[in-house]
C-alpha cells in the first residue's frame, strides 16, 4: 500500500487502529489475544509504514513501539 498517497487524517486513523489493536492485545493472556499484533510481522511492516508517511507529512504521533 503507497502510504503517501492518503491524507494525513487518514493516516491517524490507521495509526490509531494499531494502538487500539495493540493496546486490546497487551491487556490479554497470550492465549487471548484477538488481534496478534506483536504476533504477527506484517502489523509491524505496516506500522512502520504509517508512522514514515506521517513523519514525512510532518504529524506528530506517538510510535507504537512495535
Amino acid at each position: 500500500m503507497n502510504y503517501q498517497l492518503l491524507s494525513p487524517k487518514s493516516l491517524v486513523a490507521l495509526h490509531q487502529g494499531i494502538h487500539r489493536a495493540l493496546t486490546a492485545d497487551d491487556a490479554q493472556p497470550p492465549h487471548l489475544r484477538e488481534y496478534g499484533v506483536r504476533l504477527f510481522r506484517h502489523w509491524t511492516v505496516h506500522s512502520h509504514a504509517i508512522e514514515a508517511a506521517l513523519a514525512a507529512k510532518g504529524v506528530v504521533f506517538i510510535p507504537t513501539g512495535l
